[in-house]
C-alpha cells in the first residue's frame, strides 16, 4: 500500500472519529440540557444529573485530540496505537506474500513433478503415482474404497468400488482435478482429498431431503 493511499485513509478515519465523537458529544450534551429544563420532567431526568452529561459531553468531544492517556502510573501515547496498528498491516502483508510465495513455490513443484511423471514410461509412471498415493493415504488414515465411494458421487469414477488403486481410478483423479483448475498428475494429496470433500458436502447438500 502506497504511503499516500495510507495518508488519505488515515486522514478519513481521523474525520470519521471525529464526527462520530462529535454526534455523541452532542447527544450527551443535550441530555444535560433537558436535565435543567424544568418542564422536561416528564423524560424522569434529574437535575442533579446535568452536570455528568455535560462533562460526558466534553470529554467525547476531546477524545480525537488526546495525544496520551495516563491512569496510575502508567501512559500509553496514542501514537503508539497508530505504530501498533502499522506493525499490524505491515506484518499481514508480509504474510500475505509469504503465503503467495509458498503457494507459488508448491504450484512450481507439483508442475515439475508432474512433467517428470509424464516423462516416463506408463507402467513406471503408474508406479510413482500408486506410492504417492498410498504415502498420502496412511497419512490421511483414508482407503482407497472411500476415494472410490466419494468419486463416484461426484461422477468422475464408474468402476465400482474395488479397494484397489487401478489406473482408472488415478484417471478419474486426474479428470477431477483438472475440473477444478488443479494440476492433474493423478496422485491425491491433501488438496485434491480437501477439495473432494468440500464438493461432497455440497452435493450432499443438494441432494438432501427436506
Amino acid at each position: 500500500m502506497s504511503e499516500s493511499v495510507k495518508s488519505k485513509k488515515e486522514k478519513l478515519l481521523k474525520l470519521f472519529m471525529t464526527i462520530t465523537c462529535c454526534v455523541i458529544s452532542a447527544v450527551f450534551f443535550l441530555f444535560g440540557l433537558v436535565a435543567i429544563i424544568p418542564k422536561m420532567d416528564f423524560l424522569e431526568i434529574k437535575s442533579e444529573d446535568a452536570i455528568q452529561w455535560f462533562i460526558f459531553s466534553v470529554v467525547v468531544l476531546l477524545v480525537p485530540f488526546i495525544q496520551e492517556v495516563s491512569f496510575k502510573g502508567l501512559t500509553v501515547k496514542m501514537n503508539e496505537f497508530k505504530q501498533m496498528k502499522t506493525s499490524l498491516e505491515n506484518l499481514s502483508e508480509s504474510t500475505r506474500k509469504m503465503m503467495d510465495n509458498l503457494n507459488n513455490s508448491r504450484s512450481e513443484l507439483i508442475s515439475g513433478y508432474k512433467k517428470y511423471l509424464d516423462s516416463l514410461p506408463e507402467e513406471e509412471r503408474f508406479e510413482k503415482v500408486k506410492i504417492q498415493t498410498d504415502n498420502y493415504l496412511k497419512e490421511l488414515k483414508i482407503s482407497v474404497g472411500e476415494i472410490e465411494n466419494n468419486l463416484t458421487k461426484l461422477n468422475f469414477y464408474k468402476e465400482g468400488i474395488t479397494n484397489q488403486l487401478t489406473k482408472e481410478l488415478v484417471k478419474s483423479l486426474q479428470a477431477y482435478q483438472e475440473s477444478r483448475g488443479q494440476i492433474p498428475d493423478g496422485i491425491l494429496g491433501y488438496f485434491t482429498w480437501n477439495s473432494i470433500l468440500d464438493d461432497l458436502k455440497k452435493y450432499e447438500a443438494s441432494n438432501a431431503i427436506p
